[in-house]
């Protein structure tokens, strides 16, 4: 079948959403499937975490070397339109944009590329209605979120009388699972914690913002695995989904929704647009008033587990992926061919090792001031221009490695600003407690670059030829005409080896 490519916008392992149940649903369906990772990781350049599902742990080397070694046709799936332009680096011959969200930060991107998607997937019918404003000749098509219904239905007959985290209580439990962001209707949070003294309110999911209601009964437990939320949601007596209703909330067609249901409890929500879909299902309500009122009702009147379940088994990632199937099929022919990507994968393999570089940062407004214990800058401003140099590795490293990257992390808060860097190196010893600005060097030139923005965090550039050249790995010098000060994270080598072949 095709190759489906998924850029780096959150990690496999981490709070499991809609890419990752997506990208599954592709894999059963026989599509061999490269998830890349946000973060580079040591280790496996790529793992086959499911059947015909492999993660891809340092995206650069991927793109660089193996992308071109395959030959089937590739559609390329990004959520996230800041990834839209990576389309072309990853050979990609259908580009489907899957608009999950109204941020006003992403509105630039979504307009400048746009024209070069081929087709839209849209979770909420208000960001159906942008993207037809923006790309009237574009294909969208209407796809919500779902829920792994198998996986969360198992719970809805069990009920929990102790959660890890909270004390024991014969109260109500109410429950949230989601990030705590500016988004969270705090003030509902308090009125529950006042109303209901004798209960629990129970927070699951990562903390964005510090701004916490300080109740005693409010309890925030953090980000948990996805696979321990069933047992959580059997603890709860009744879910939550207590949002202010703004302009990203109102385009927001919440994935907890389905996986309260499919566990079968009740679910009492402000007034989004995309989930009064589902009354009576759920309870929506209009105001504070009527939140705490529905509440009360739902402690009372306690709905039917299987019954909740049942109406939300339409909604389970295999039936959104039948909708997928269904658009792709018209617009995208080639997704029903089949190829032989994942016989190549399972049969050839690099073990990725990294070693950090020791660094020493210089600035021209302290010419002879030794800043050893400054962070990797390079640029220029008005307080100086800095310059870094990277030592060459103590640890002895095979210089016969297949492959040697100089990487670095850049988290870039423009979108698409041109990074320049100048790459010099030296086989000269430097001594980075005394290494000024003003230190003379036998510096020579190995490459400008002009990065248009890494695929992740990480900008790699291939040493490989330059140190079988010299017979040694250099010591690097950095700089920038860029104007700004641009932090080089964790300079580092990455050292790459096939693993399934023995060196000769």
């Amino acid at each position: 079948m095709t190759i489906i490519i998924y850029p780096p916008t959150i990690d496999w392992s981490y709070m499991r959403q809609r890419p990752q149940h997506i990208m599954s649903q592709f894999a059963k369906d026989h599509h061999t499937v490269l998830y890349l990772n946000k973060e580079n990781q040591p280790g496996k350049v790529w793992s086959e975490v499911e059947n015909n599902l492999f993660t891809i742990n340092h995206a650069q080397f991927f793109i660089d070397k193996i992308v071109p070694k395959l030959e089937e046709e590739k559609l390329y799936w990004t959520s996230w339109s800041k990834k839209i332009p990576f389309a072309k680096a990853c050979h990609a011959d259908f580009l489907v944009y899957d608009c999950v969200d109204d941020f006003p930060d992403w509105d630039d991107d979504e307009k400048r590329w746009i024209h070069e998607v081929d087709t839209i997937v849209c979770t909420a019918m208000n960001l159906k209605e942008k993207m037809k404003k923006i790309a009237p000749e574009t294909p969208v098509t209407l796809v919500p979120n779902g829920c792994d219904w198998e996986f969360f239905n198992k719970f809805q007959s069990i009920h929990a009388d102790m959660l890890e985290g909270v004390p024991s209580s014969k109260g109500p439990k109410i429950g949230y699972i989601g990030a705590w962001a500016e988004w969270v209707d705090k003030e509902i949070i308090s009125k529950l914690a006042d109303t209901y003294s004798n209960g629990q309110i129970i927070i699951i999911g990562p903390m964005l913002t510090s701004d916490i209601v300080n109740k005693t009964n409010v309890y925030y437990l953090g980000y948990r695995d996805y696979s321990n939320l069933p047992a959580i949601l059997a603890y709860f007596d009744i879910c939550i989904i207590p949002f202010k209703l703004n302009r990203i909330t109102e385009s927001t067609n919440p994935i907890k929704v389905y996986e309260y249901l499919a566990a079968g409890k009740p679910v009492v929500s402000t007034n989004l647009p995309e989930v009064k879909k589902m009354v009576p299902f759920v309870d929506v309500a209009d105001t504070h008033h009527q939140f705490l009122s529905d509440i009360a009702k739902a402690l009372v009147y306690k709905r039917n587990p299987s019954y909740l379940s049942q109406y939300a088994k339409q909604f389970s990632w295999e039936e959104r992926y039948k909708t997928i199937q269904q658009s792709l099929v018209n617009y995208f022919p080639a997704i029903r061919k089949r190829g032989e990507t994942h016989q190549l994968l399972t049969s050839i393999s690099y073990h990725h090792d990294t070693f950090t570089l020791a660094h020493c940062t210089t600035n021209s407004y302290y010419p002879n001031t030794n800043l050893k214990h400054d962070p990797p800058f390079i640029g220029k401003k008005p307080q100086g221009e800095y310059q870094c140099f990277l030592k060459s590795p103590k640890e002895n490293i095979d210089l016969r490695s297949d492959h040697i990257y100089l990487d670095f992390d850049i988290e870039s808060t423009q979108s698409f600003t041109t990074i320049h860097v100048e790459i010099n190196y030296t086989l000269n010893d430097i001594n980075i407690d005394k290494l000024t600005y003003s230190t003379k060097l036998d510096l020579h030139s190995f490459k400008n670059y002009d990065f248009q923005e890494s695929i992740n965090y990480t900008y790699s550039v291939d040493i490989t030829e330059l140190v079988k050249k010299l017979g040694a790995i250099p010591s690097f010098q950095l700089k920038s005409k860029n104007n700004a000060h641009i932090r080089l994270n964790n300079p580092r080598l990455s050292i790459f080896n096939r693993t399934d072949e023995v060196r000769k």
